[in-house]
C-alpha cells in the first residue's frame, strides 16, 4: 500500500548563518521504505477508491521528485483519509507519505509534523504495527538530523530510543539505528565512535541481501563525511567520489547525489584542488535549485560553502556576491520553516 519509511520533534533549525560560514558536509541518510498492509483496511467503496487513487499518484509523482505536484497530491489524500475518522490508520499512513515527501523535498518543518502525527495516531491503534512505528520514529529522527537540529535530535533519540529497540525487527533495523547514532556522535564531534558505528551499520547492510544499493552507498557517502572530520580528504574523496559515480549511472535525481557532489568539493577544497572544487560545487548547486529551489537551507549551505572557496581562490566579487545570495535565501527558508510549524504541535509536544 502506501510506503512508510524511514525521521522527532517540531525545534527549527537553530543556527544562524554565521554558523554556516565554513564548508558543509551533508549527510543524506538512508531511508528505509515498505508497504503497510493495515493501510486500506476496511474499505469503504468510492471513498475508499479516491483516497488510494490520490495516494498512489502522489506516490507516483514523488518516485519522480515531482515534489509540488507530490504534496499537493498527498494533501488531498490526507483530507479524504480523515472521512474515515482521525485515528484510522489511513490517515497515519498518508501523515507518513506526506513526511516522506517533505523531506525529499527539503521542507524540515512540514516532513517533521508530518511525522510525528502518524506516531500519534499509530501509538492509539489497539494492535498498533511495530514496523510502522520504528520507521517512522527512525524517519523523524533522521530528518531532524539533516535539518540540522541536533539538540531536538539527541531528545528524540533519548525518548524514542526504548522504543526503537523493542519495535526492531530485523538486522537492517540494527543497522538503522547505528546509523542515526553515528551522525549524533559526529555532531558531538566524536568522530571516532561515529567512524565506528557507521562501519558496523555498513557490514550489516552488506551482509543482508534485503539492502537496497542506494541505501548502502549513500551510508558509505556518510562514512565519507567523518573522514573530512578527521582531516582525512584523501579517504573522504574516494568516498564522495564513489557515490558520485553510482548515482549519476543509477540515481542521478537521488539528493545523496547532491550531497556527494557537496561533499567532494568540501575535500577537493580542504585539498587545495579549488577549481576541481569550484566545478563539483557548480553541480551540486545546479542540482540543488532543481531539486529544492534557492529558498531552501540545503541549497543555501551549499552556496555559502561555495562563497567561501571563492575568497579563498581570491575571486573576492563573486564571493561576495554567492555570500549574501546564500544568506538571504538561508533566512528565507528559515521564515518559511517558523510560519509552517505548527503551533497545536508544538503544544503537545
Amino acid at each position: 500500500m502506501l510506503p512508510v519509511a524511514a525521521s522527532l520533534s517540531f525545534g527549527l533549525p537553530f543556527f544562524a548563518v554565521e554558523d554556516i560560514m565554513k564548508c558543509s558536509k551533508i549527510t543524506i541518510l538512508a531511508v528505509l521504505t515498505f508497504l503497510p498492509a493495515g493501510a486500506a483496511e476496511n474499505p469503504s467503496g468510492d471513498a475508499q477508491s479516491a483516497w488510494m487513487t490520490e495516494a498512489l499518484q502522489a506516490q507516483e509523482l514523488l518516485h519522480h521528485h515531482q515534489f509540488p505536484q507530490a504534496a499537493e497530491s498527498g494533501e488531498r489524500a490526507l483530507r479524504l483519509a480523515k472521512h474515515f475518522g482521525p485515528a484510522d490508520r489511513r490517515v497515519a499512513s498518508t501523515h507518513h507519505l506526506l513526511g516522506l515527501i517533505y523531506r525529499d523535498w527539503g521542507h524540515c518543518a512540514e516532513a517533521r509534523t508530518n511525522y510525528s502525527r502518524a506516531i500519534a495516531i499509530w501509538r492509539k491503534q489497539a494492535e498498533a504495527t511495530h514496523r510502522y512505528l520504528f520507521n517512522a520514529m527512525t524517519n523523524l529522527i533522521s530528518v531532524t538530523c539533516e535539518c540540522d537540529d541536533f539538540v531536538a535530535a539527541d531528545k528524540a533519540f533519548q525518548r524514542y530510543g526504548p522504543d526503537l529497540r523493542r519495535y526492531r525487527s530485523d538486522a537492517l533495523d540494527d543497522a538503522r539505528v547505528l546509523s542515526l547514532e553515528g551522525v549524533l556522535a559526529r555532531n558531538h564531534k566524536d568522530y571516532g565512535r561515529a567512524e565506528s558505528l557507521f562501519k558496523q551499520a555498513i557490514v550489516i547492510m552488506e551482509h543482508s541481501p534485503e539492502t537496497a544499493p542506494v541505501d548502502l552507498v549513500a551510508e558509505r557517502s556518510s562514512l565519507g563525511v567523518i573522514y573530512d572530520k578527521e582531516g582525512r580528504y584523501e579517504e573522504a574523496l574516494v568516498e564522495s567520489s564513489r557515490a558520485i559515480e553510482y548515482f549519476e549511472k543509477n540515481a542521478p535525481l537521488h539528493p545523496a547525489l547532491m550531497a556527494s557532489y557537496n561533499n567532494a568539493a568540501c575535500s577537493l577544497a580542504s585539498l587545495g584542488r579549488n577549481s576541481e572544487s569550484q566545478r563539483r560545487f557548480e553541480q551540486a548547486l545546479e542540482m540543488g535549485k532543481t531539486l529544492y529551489g534557492e529558498d531552501n537551507h540545503v541549497t543555501a549551505k551549499i552556496m555559502l560553502s561555495y562563497a567561501r572557496v571563492l575568497r579563498d581562490n581570491r575571486q573576492s566579487p563573486a564571493a561576495s556576491a554567492w555570500q549574501k545570495r546564500g544568506a538571504e535565501a538561508f533566512r528565507r527558508s528559515l521564515a518559511r520553516q517558523q510560519g509552517t510549524v505548527d503551533m497545536e504541535d508544538l503544544r503537545k509536544k
